[in-house]
């Protein structure tokens, strides 16, 4: 029922489920989030800006802001994850913005963020050519992207991808060792 409906729109998670997948989240991936979190800061140079597109409970975004002065946004089409990941945020102590929006069609101007990051949620959007072309927008030159999606074994096989745009605007030079199983810099599709 799901991947009918979600042909027609992209779902966010809500109620009950939410805060099932927050608990989740903070149980299984805490380990994951702080990864990704030492990648991003090792790749935004002081005062840059991040943008965590499909947040979720917001645990990437609250893991960096622990780890960097950065300006940090997250991104959910669930109002009610972005209201979670704003308690989880005043919680621990951070600050973040979130935001409730559809990464299909994000409410930046281009070329505004330093490092654009999304895991594990690729696989989830209607359309997810869109949802990179917009990644690709908002990131400015010389940013690096961060994908991650679960594949087969779930956690432990999650395979994140890398990538880097050069000032001469090349997006696509591999940052990772790890193989990527999905580019997260789709040309742009018009």
């Amino acid at each position: 029922m799901i991947k009918f409906a979600r042909k027609f729109g992209d779902l966010g998670i809500k109620g009950k489920k939410a805060h099932q997948y927050d608990e989740f989240s903070r149980t299984y991936r805490t380990g994951d989030f702080k990864e990704y979190a030492s990648l991003a800061a090792q790749h935004v140079g002081a005062g840059g800006s991040v943008l965590d597109v499909a947040t979720g409970p917001g645990y990437f975004c609250i893991e960096l802001a622990r780890l960097s002065n950065l300006s940090i946004t997250g991104l959910d089409i669930s109002n009610d994850l972005v209201e979670i990941a704003r308690a989880n945020a005043r919680t621990a102590g951070v600050e973040v913005d979130f935001l409730e929006a559809n990464a299909s069609a994000m409410p930046f101007p281009d070329d505004v963020f330093d490092f654009v990051f999304c895991s594990w949620s690729i696989k989830n959007f209607s359309e997810p050519t869109k949802v990179l072309n917009e990644m690709y927008r908002v990131l400015r030159r010389g940013g690096t992207a961060l994908t991650s999606a679960a594949c087969g074994g779930g956690r432990r096989r999650a395979m994140p991808s890398i990538t880097s745009s050069s000032s001469s605007g090349n997006r696509c030079r591999s940052l990772s060792a790890r193989p990527a199983r999905l580019s997260p810099v789709a040309p742009r599709v018009r």
